[in-house]
């Protein structure tokens, strides 16, 4: 009687230890399992808040590239040389303002979509990666009327014939908008 109630508590105690087991690796399963939706989710996120903020063009010539605000780029000339590559177009304006003092801003980067990985391991990481950032360049347009076009030319350093993807971002930096008189 007695080595029966032994073997029987042995039995339970190994069987209440496979169950614990049990558990705690179906627990690790969908922790890992939840984790990984986590941060696509995450990352799909940070894809659609990247494309709503950022103006990329593509280096190609003769279409018209708009940018969010409805602004437009048409690239006229892009080629490829020691000291990077240079672009010349023209932006449009096709609002009622006129625009001036603008000089706009080329800033190439890596395709985003190759940064995945090292993006969720550290965010900071691939924004002051000095791989991440190929090259930027500034130039002064001046004044772009309503309605109009106005030419510019850049040379962007450290852009090579495109091997990998690359994203080309636009900005505009010390713009005044005013009505014409």
């Amino acid at each position: 009687m007695f080595l029966e109630r032994l073997r029987s508590r042995r039995a339970l105690r190994v069987a209440a230890s496979l169950g614990v087991l049990a558990l705690a690796t179906l627990a690790g399963y969908l922790y890992h399992r939840t984790n990984e939706h986590f941060r696509q989710l995450q990352w799909e996120l940070e894809l659609l808040q990247h494309d709503r903020d950022t103006d990329r063009i593509t280096l190609d010539v003769g279409p018209i590239q708009f940018l969010h605000k409805g602004y437009s780029i048409t690239l006229d000339e892009v080629s490829y040389g020691t000291t990077g590559v240079t672009i010349a177009g023209r932006i449009g304006n096709p609002h009622l303002v006129e625009i001036s003092s603008l000089t706009l801003v080329f800033t190439v980067t890596k395709a985003f979509q190759s940064v995945r990985d090292e993006y969720l391991d550290n965010p900071f990481s691939v924004l002051f990666n000095r791989e991440y950032n190929v090259g930027s360049a500034q130039v002064s347009v001046g004044t772009v009327a309503p309605g109009a076009t106005t030419a510019f030319r850049a040379v962007i350093p450290n852009v090579r014939q495109p091997v990998e993807e690359y994203e080309v971002a636009v900005s505009f930096s010390g713009e005044r908008y005013q009505y014409p008189r």
